[in-house]
Parts: C-alpha cells; structure tokens; sequence
C-alpha cells in the first residue's frame, strides 16, 4: 500500500513539472512583441508599358503580436503580386499607388502597425526594344611587360528592352568586372553581362565568351639550349640547329622552377611532300602561364638524305 502511495507520489510529481514546463512555453509564446517582415514584391503592368523611375522590389511589414509567430514570420519571405491595371491614380504624368493592408494576410492576433513603404509615386513609358553593343569591362591590372590583344567575343550585340525614353540614350552595356590577373594562363573565358538598372531587361540572354591573346612587351626570363625534336619519321634528317634560345614572359610563381626547360617542346615538322633541302619553321609548346616574345632562330635548315 505505501509503495503504491509513493509511486502515486512520484507520478503526480513528474506530471506536475511537465504541465508546468507547458505553461511556461505557452506563456512565452504568448508574450506580445514587435517583429518585421520582408515582402517581395512583383508587378502586372498595362500592357506595352513599364517602369521609368525604379521601384520597390520589397516592402517592410512592421507588426505586434503573439512571441510563436515572430519567428515563424521573420524567417519566411512570401511574395505578392500587385496588379497596376486597376489601382493606380493619376496626376500631372505621374502615378500614385497606396499599399494597404488589406493585400497582406497575417494569423490571427498579429496586428500590422506600419507598412514601408505605404505609398509610392512614380512614371511609367512606353515599353520597347533595342539592340546594343556589348563591351567587357576589365578590373585590376596585368603586369607591366605584358598587354592584351585581339579581344573577340562570342556575339558583339544583344537585345534589351525597357522605358523608351531611357533606352534610346543607351548604345551599350558592359559585362561584368573581368579580373585581368585571372586571364594569365587562359585564351578564352565565359563572361557575365550585367544590366545594373532593373528597369531593363535582356530581351534574350545568351551564354557569352571572351577570346584574347596576349603580347609580351618585355621578356622576363631567357632559357638557352632548348632542344629541337624533329616531329616526324624521317630517318637521317640533318638540322641546321639543334637548340634554341627563348626570350619569354613567365608568371611570378614559375620564373624560379628548374623544371621549366623540360615542359617545353620545340620542334619542326618535316611535310610529306619532301625536298632534299628545306627551310622550315619551328613550333614551341609552351606551359600555361608561359609567353614566347621571341625564339633564336625561327626556323631551320632541313637536309635529307
């Protein structure tokens, strides 16, 4: 009997501390506090028209209510989508919009305070088209004794699209920054385009590449003795030079590597249609990272048998 008593004792103990763990989250989650919400927002607008001043993409909500939905609300960022054909005003070219907040939807017990912002005043245009050129647009700087050539890339023009009044002021866009120390070592690269005005957008977005060469000004390391291989089957070929000497343009991180001279190939290609005695020109293979300013000599004398 006193064993049932005191388990009885036991449990009622047990109960009590997690019905009081319960009232306690209840009354913290019950607690009323001040919290905010983002809210994206989209536009349906008339149509041929657009935006000539900028808009808000997302509108603050300042509410009070219940501690249980301030995180739940603060985490998510839902979105609404504001039809402008039958809630604007007009006055002197320019529209007025209220935002209201019967277009937003809270639980129960959580009040909207402020909304930011509560009223925006703005112009629209006509909306068309255009073609524009593209030009990359380059940060940093590449080292003094070595410059880029023959810039190509993959299309030179692109189609956008926004206010007319803005658009017909715009010949060209730029890509996004290009690193030019990132270029070393590369002779094409995949590059961004960027519209850094939302008021226009690319009518059609295409992957977009950039090709380039580089020119050495001044050669930062010369390596003598490299040897020539005759690269085809021809037996008892004579060469008139057996090494060569190159001037080149090395990145800081392989001037002092001693295998260098191995990663390079020189040689001479000897063509199927042979003559006893031919002068022909020398290929080089060099490493990434890796310029040819100038090679001594150029070409060789081949002798056959």
């Amino acid at each position: 009997m006193k064993t049932e008593f005191k388990i009885s004792k036991l449990f009622l103990k047990i109960l009590s501390f997690f019905i009081s763990i319960i009232i306690w989250i209840f009354i913290q989650n019950s607690q009323r506090v001040h919290f905010q919400q983002k809210i994206l927002v989209d536009y349906v607008l008339p149509d041929g028209m657009t935006f000539r001043d900028h808009m808000p993409r997302e509108i603050i909500l300042k509410l009070e209510g219940p501690r249980m939905f301030s995180t739940m609300m603060t985490d998510s960022t839902p979105a609404i989508v504001l039809n402008l054909n039958n809630k604007l005003k007009k006055k002197n070219n320019k529209f007025f919009l209220e935002i209201d907040s019967s277009l937003f939807k809270t639980p129960i017990g959580v009040n909207i305070e402020k909304i930011d912002p509560s009223f925006v005043e703005f112009r629209m245009d006509k909306k068309i088209t255009k073609k524009v050129d593209i030009k990359p647009r380059f940060s940093g700087k590449l080292p003094s004794n070595l410059s880029l050539k023959n810039l190509e890339l993959s299309q030179d023009q692109i189609e956008i699209s926004g206010p007319e009044s803005l658009l017909s002021k715009i010949d060209f866009i730029e890509t996004k920054a290009i690193e030019l120390e990132g270029l070393i070592g590369a002779t094409e690269i995949p590059v961004e385009m960027s519209l850094q005005d939302d008021r226009f957008q690319f009518f059609e977005k295409k992957d977009l590449k950039l090709k380039f060469k580089f020119e050495v000004l001044k050669p930062n390391l010369i390596l003598n003795n490299i040897p020539v291989r005759i690269l085809s089957d021809v037996e008892e070929a004579k060469i008139s030079h057996k090494f060569v000497s190159l001037e080149l343009f090395v990145s800081d991180h392989l001037v002092n590597r001693p295998e260098l001279s191995s990663q390079i190939e020189v040689g001479v290609e000897i063509p199927k249609n042979k003559k006893r005695k031919m002068i022909l020109p020398l290929n080089v293979i060099l490493p990434v990272g890796v310029y040819l300013y100038k090679m001594s000599p150029k070409s060789i004398i081949v002798n056959l048998p």
